[in-house]
């Protein structure tokens, strides 16, 4: 009779425990254990943050204040209206408006053509400008970087 030879009994496989977490000391030439930094020695949460300049469209815009630093003053604006046949008053005529300063707002452009526009909704007003896209009205000219002589295309919301 064949013998059979036994398999030696399986050990209760355990997990392998995880590995140590890397040491939060780096070695330099200075000596060994610096905590890790910045290399002045300062302190990451007193760094100022570093500002980004705001991108829309394919723009980089400056910061508000520092454009209404740099642009004080009145701004013309050149309104292009659209040919509508359906509407007398946008015959793609072109509208001047003068404002104070950067600080209005586009809503206060749209208020501005209203009464010039034969009382043209202002919520059915898109204003637009090329490789910005379109403007929001609770943002000001300044927040654009819209300067004196721009021109801003009007378009009519399809509802």
């Amino acid at each position: 009779i064949p013998t059979m030879i036994q398999p030696p009994p399986m050990m209760a496989q355990q997990p392998m425990p995880p590995p140590p977490p890397p040491p939060a000391t780096i070695a330099t030439n200075a000596g060994v254990g610096q905590k890790r930094g910045r290399e002045d020695g300062g302190d990451d949460l007193d760094a100022e943050p570093v500002k980004q300049k705001l991108r829309i469209g394919e723009m980089e815009l400056e910061d508000e204040d520092n454009w209404l630093d740099a642009n004080p003053g009145t701004i013309k604006l050149k309104i292009l209206c659209p040919d509508e046949a359906k509407d007398k008053n946008l015959n793609g005529q072109t509208i001047d408006l003068e404002f104070k300063s950067g600080k209005e707002t586009v809503l206060k452009i749209k208020q501005e053509l209203k009464p010039l526009l034969g009382n043209l909704a202002q919520g059915k007003m898109k204003l637009e400008v090329k490789k910005m896209g379109f403007l929001k009205d609770a943002n000001s000219l300044a927040y654009y970087n819209i300067k004196s002589g721009a021109s801003i295309h009007l378009h009519l919301k399809k509802r």
